[in-house]
């Protein structure tokens, strides 16, 4: 069965007159042999239809369009390479994200800011990690926000003396965001 960022070949065509979407400069129609990948499924059964995208060496859209199960069938991987397929970390990184930053929360806001109640902390730097690991794409750009949300915080502590529930709220979410975006920053680094 095929699968959503399967590389797929054309082995038969049901219909000559079959729409197509492409870049100006390279579209045509999509011909027996042409190799693509499949970026959306849907139907059931003996309905299922597969969008399936082929792109030149540059990435540009050579065809887009809806094919039957029947007339393609799985290519060789390396049909990939011309594509940006997204890749998401798995659930154990978001996890060590999280945990990272509802310590980082705790430490910080509890034992360095002596923000009370010490319980909020872990919870709010928790959260702020799930937002962190969600948002930004690399590690540089979780180094950026991190030094830009401890700027942030430094100046909202040392300049606004009356609003500790805002303290005791901001600091542990800029704590965990800054944690959780630089685990996942990490992460596809690595990966």
């Amino acid at each position: 069965m095929l699968k959503e960022y399967d590389p797929v070949k054309i082995v038969s065509l049901r219909t000559l007159d079959r729409d197509f979407h492409g870049s100006e400069e390279v579209v045509r129609a999509p011909q027996i042999g042409d190799t693509g990948l499949i970026v959306a499924v849907s139907g059931q059964g003996e309905n299922m239809t597969y969008v399936v995208e082929s792109v030149d060496p540059n990435g540009m859209t050579i065809w887009l369009a809806d094919f039957y199960g029947d007339e393609l069938k799985k290519a060789d991987e390396s049909i990939k390479e011309n594509y940006h397929i997204p890749v998401y970390p798995k659930m154990p990184t978001y996890l060590i994200g999280a945990l990272l930053g509802s310590i980082t929360a705790y430490f910080i806001a509890s034992y360095w800011l002596g923000l009370s109640p010490w319980w909020a902390t872990p919870l709010l730097g928790t959260i702020g990690a799930l937002f962190g690991v969600f948002m930004l794409e690399n590690i540089g750009e979780a180094i950026v926000m991190t030094v830009l949300l401890c700027v942030l915080m430094a100046v909202l502590i040392l300049s606004v003396p009356g609003f500790a529930l805002l303290k005791a709220a901001a600091v542990p979410l800029a704590c965990g965001l800054s944690s959780g975006k630089i685990v996942v920053g990490l992460w596809k680094e690595i990966d």
